[in-house]
């Protein structure tokens, strides 16, 4: 593992106690961290994924939110598109 600058070590110790989602990226795009909150948003965790390039985390982001509402579920509810029938709100067009 290359050795990380103390700014990158500070922020994955200061998301690391956060309970909102927090992406820790790189200036070329690529994930350097995420938290435990964001693994929810990703669908895998950090432990299992590591650092990951643009195309990559970006394309699981994608699959990720192809039809499903803001809290992860399917949208079957009947309402509209993005309604989250488990009433976390809609996503933002």
């Amino acid at each position: 593992m290359p050795q990380q600058a103390i700014e990158v070590i500070l922020m994955r110790q200061l998301a690391s106690y956060l309970a909102m989602p927090i992406f820790l990226v790189d200036p070329s795009g690529d994930l350097l961290f995420y938290n435990e909150p964001a693994e929810a948003l990703l669908g895998h965790r950090y432990e299992e994924t590591g650092e990951m390039p643009l195309v990559q985390w970006a394309q699981v982001t994608v699959i990720m939110s192809a039809g499903t509402g803001v809290c992860g579920c399917q949208n079957t509810a009947g309402g509209s598109q993005g309604e989250c029938p488990g009433g976390a709100g809609a996503l933002s067009s």
